[in-house]
């Protein structure tokens, strides 16, 4: 080889040398570069959770913010829904987490493929990022964090991962930890009104339509005991046992779809018409009355759901357990599903039992006027 071709060749090694090298690490956040698996991403914040006052998630463009309930009252609320109660083990979960969290190897520092990872823009609805900002009592982010897909490992021992990118950084991380984010009020909710056992109910009753039924135990099985505006000597129908139990139960593990303040405007705070109501007497003495109404005019036809609202009163050894209701269930609009209408106040065509739908004729059966003339 000439020696001027070799000079060349040297050359050429030495400009793809320095490419490979300005083009590789030396192009990488410096962050990447110094980088050891398995290190916190937020180093300290475990000694500082007691100071978060304060947590707002961004995504699709929407914010929910999660804040200190006021005193007298005590826990976390959504600020969306006039900060009623959330899931205090959910938000405990995801603190935790997000102080765990743990990076485990540098992926994209290429903004066109952020979406992929979903850690891109999280005013856009198509990213799927979560914008998770921590705060204390005076604003000062403890942590922010844009959150992307979660890779579940089912099947093991090991912690869940996902995708995530610091605000206005460009590098994005595969990092450890079960970090479930969400901005979707619904999802953080304390959805639990009460949980009264059908056996603690003494009575019941439920008036609408211009009629009140009154119902007691007996044998431990609710019964119908009285018909208020009944026409003079009508019939009792025959109840079916299935749905007086329904009603009985009506109490039990009940639930709402959304919540709203009753002071605050909008449709979930201003119901329509009237539909019934029904009372609740437990053993103990405590009356649970409860208000059902029919969504606003203007809501959605199609919207299968009804509002309501509870209260409680007792005397003596009740009043400590009305109290505690109350504290709980007052100043508050529910949106159940609509078909909780025949479960907590019924009215007695509700509580008569299924007619049996005739049966039809079998295929190639003779009519019995053509087989016998």
């Amino acid at each position: 080889m000439r020696p001027r071709n070799a000079l060349i060749l040297l050359l050429i090694g030495i400009v793809v040398l320095v490419g490979g090298w300005w083009l590789g690490p030396a192009s990488q956040p410096g962050e990447s570069r110094h980088f050891s698996a398995g290190r916190l991403m937020f180093p300290g914040l475990a000694k500082r959770l007691s100071q978060v006052a304060r947590i707002e998630v961004t995504g699709g463009g929407k914010t929910l913010v999660l804040m200190h309930r006021p005193a007298p009252l005590h826990g976390w609320g959504v600020k969306e829904r006039g900060l009623y109660p959330i899931q205090a083990d959910r938000l405990h979960a995801m603190l935790t987490a997000l102080a765990e969290l743990r990076l485990m190897s540098p992926r994209t520092a290429d903004p066109a493929q952020y979406d992929q990872l979903g850690v891109g823009d999280p005013n856009q609805a198509q990213s799927g990022a979560m914008l998770l900002r921590v705060l204390d009592a005076t604003g000062h982010p403890l942590a922010t964090l844009i959150v992307g897909h979660r890779r579940v490992r089912g099947g093991t021992d090991l912690p869940d991962q996902v995708f995530v990118r610091r605000p206005g950084a460009a590098q994005s991380w595969l990092a450890e930890g079960d970090l479930d984010v969400d901005a979707d009020p619904q999802l953080w909710l304390d959805r639990s009104i009460m949980n009264i056992g059908h056996g603690d109910i003494a009575a019941i009753q439920v008036t609408r339509g211009g009629s009140t039924l009154g119902f007691v135990r007996k044998s431990g099985h609710l019964v119908l005991a009285t018909i208020d505006g009944a026409a003079p000597g009508a019939a009792v129908p025959k109840l079916s046992p299935y749905r007086l139990d329904d009603l009985d139960r009506g109490l039990e593990i009940l639930t709402f779809d959304d919540v709203s303040p009753d002071s605050a405007p909008g449709a979930t705070a201003s119901p329509g018409a009237p539909i019934g109501t029904a009372r609740f007497t437990t053993n103990e003495g405590v009356s649970i009355s409860v208000a059902l109404f029919a969504l606003p005019d203007g809501a959605d036809p199609a919207d299968p759901s009804v509002l309501a609202r509870f209260s409680a009163s007792g005397s003596g050894k009740a009043a400590a357990t009305a109290a505690r209701l109350n504290a709980r269930l007052a100043g508050w609009t529910y949106r159940l599903g609509a078909w909780k209408t025949r479960v907590l106040v019924p009215q007695l065509k509700d509580l008569e039992p299924s007619k049996p739908s005739p049966a039809a004729p079998s295929a190639g059966a003779t009519p019995q006027s053509a087989a016998h003339p």
